[in-house]
């Protein structure tokens, strides 16, 4: 059997969008827990690793303006836009810790 192509993922019937937006939440939030570790251990207190850091807040807001704008439900906004917000502002906080 072969695997599932991005055509019939997106098909016109929508049946796959709710599998497209979760591949899409786990690998926006993966690449922000790698920026979270990567932020509070080698770039701590450092200007890359400041960007590190906020680089998952930027996704988080660019996560929510669409969202906003299509006027989506509370828990799907709180789904789709809470982990990278969430995860930027531990991340700057992590960040903002002295070198030990």
């Amino acid at each position: 059997m072969q695997g599932m192509k991005l055509a019939y993922l997106l098909a016109s019937d929508f049946s796959g969008i709710g599998t497209f937006l979760l591949l899409f939440l786990v690998v926006v939030t993966v690449v922000g827990t790698t920026m979270l570790v990567l932020s509070a251990t080698v770039g701590r207190r450092r200007w890359w690793g400041l960007f590190l850091a906020a680089t998952p807040v930027a996704a988080g807001i660019g996560i929510a303006i669409p969202v906003t704008i299509a006027e989506c439900d509370l828990p799907t906004y709180l789904i789709l836009v809470a982990p990278e917000l969430l995860l930027g502002i531990i991340s700057i906080i992590l960040w903002s810790l002295p070198r030990q």
